[in-house]
């Protein structure tokens, strides 16, 4: 279902997504997923659905991420995932859920860990 957006146009549905269900937590780690370049990927489409709901008296499409719990742990179903990508979808989920992560899994060497998440070239 997926298949028939761009990594933009599916950014644009899940950020919608988000207004409708007035979720700032959503919208901040659906921020993070465009900025990492993992919006489009389609091996995330299993975790998105696309559906059509009233918005101020309209019909508007928009799309959510239904399982943000898989994505906190990627190595289950998505074992194939770089180090990079797993952490971010790890860190957008703790975002989504409202989970702060151990210090265990960001150290002291590591305080700005978000950045790995940016612009990287897989």
């Amino acid at each position: 279902m997926t298949d028939d957006y761009t990594a933009g146009q599916l950014r644009e549905l899940l950020e919608r997504g988000a207004v409708v269900t007035n979720s700032i937590t959503d919208r901040v780690a659906i921020h993070l997923l465009h900025a990492a370049g993992l919006i489009g990927k389609r091996f995330l489409d299993r975790y998105i659905s696309i559906e059509s709901v009233e918005l101020d008296g309209e019909q508007v499409t928009v799309a959510f991420i239904r399982d943000w719990s898989a994505l906190a742990h990627p190595e289950k179903d998505l074992p194939f995932l770089a180090p990079s990508e797993r952490r971010c979808f790890e860190l957008a989920a703790s975002v989504a859920l409202s989970e702060i992560r151990g210090s265990t899994e960001v150290g002291v060497e590591d305080p700005l860990a978000v950045h790995v998440c940016k612009r990287l070239r897989w």
